[in-house]
């Protein structure tokens, strides 16, 4: 086989964004996720953020809350906070509670005070107090990189099932 068939070939990539504002213009979250959830989530927001930021709120409003909590998650801290920051609060929560802990202290610290308290103050008291507490730290820390969630398993489990 010709090695220098596959590395001489350019993939154009997809444009989906014609799709994407005619779905967040009807509001139809069936077709968001449809387009969307397929996608590798680094293609995915770059076709997010090929949208004007209005429709990208759209966008995040009416995805799956796992699938808005993906694309949070692959964008940087600052940005994602962003993101976040521009929906509704309840919302910002329904994704945000799709994270770890670790990510949702990264968030809310790169937010503005009141927006972070803002979301704060909705999630369960619990989630709140452990984002609370690592926010506290810096992130190149390491309580900035430590997480609240523990990992637990039977005793009589092995490693290989536990894996």
């Amino acid at each position: 086989m010709d090695s220098h068939l596959l590395t001489d070939t350019q993939i154009e990539p997809i444009d989906l964004s014609p799709q994407l504002r005619a779905a967040a213009e009807a509001k139809d979250a069936a077709v968001l996720n449809a387009l969307l959830d397929p996608l590798p989530y680094s293609e995915a927001l770059r076709e997010l953020l090929s949208l004007t930021p209005e429709e990208r709120d759209v966008v995040l409003s009416l995805v799956s809350s796992d699938l808005a909590a993906q694309l949070i998650e692959e964008a940087p801290h600052e940005m994602g906070a962003e993101l976040i920051e521009r929906l509704e609060t309840s919302r910002a929560v329904e994704i945000l509670d799709e994270l770890d802990s670790d990510i949702q202290a990264d968030l809310l610290g790169d937010m503005e005070d009141k927006d972070a308290e803002a979301i704060l103050s909705e999630m369960e008291a619990e989630d709140a107090a452990d984002v609370r507490r690592l926010v506290e730290y810096e992130d190149d820390t390491a309580g900035g990189l430590m997480m609240s969630e523990v990992f637990k398993f039977a005793d009589t489990q092995t490693v290989g099932n536990v894996l």
